[in-house]
């Protein structure tokens, strides 16, 4: 459906159905495509570079960038920072909301419980040693 995407990982439909989200990892940018009613995609577009919204970490590596990707109720996008230790909420309209801080550097998903109370992260301390504690 689309191609030219440097490492995608996590996707997200929001706006009820009427986009996709998807993080471009390596590029440290969440695209934003519109969902046609035969679900075809059209309107590529940056939706939010990490660095507009959070400064690099000073020991941001290669593989630094979006991982995972929820949209709660409300519209807003909780982003996993693989390689930030956290995990960022942006608005619909791509604004910092918080960012909450995560005790594993190596940020890869997230999830919410069925009516929103909790928010449940997995992430690793060491990606590249078994057993990726």
């Amino acid at each position: 459906m689309a191609n030219d995407l440097h490492y995608s990982n996590g996707m997200a439909v929001a706006d009820g159905g009427k986009s996709l989200l998807v993080a471009e990892m390596l590029a440290a940018r969440v695209l934003k495509f519109d969902i046609a009613a035969d679900g075809s995609l059209s309107n590529r577009r940056v939706f939010v570079r990490l660095r507009d919204v959070i400064a690099d970490p000073a020991d941001a590596d290669a593989y630094y960038g979006p991982d995972g990707l929820k949209v709660d109720k409300a519209g807003n996008l909780y982003i996993a920072q693989n390689g930030g230790g956290s995990v960022l909420v942006v608005s619909p309209e791509g604004k910092l909301l918080r960012q909450l801080a995560v005790p594993g550097k190596y940020v890869t998903n997230v999830g919410f419980a069925a009516d929103e109370t909790m928010l449940i992260v997995t992430a690793a301390t060491d990606a590249w040693n078994a057993p990726y504690p």
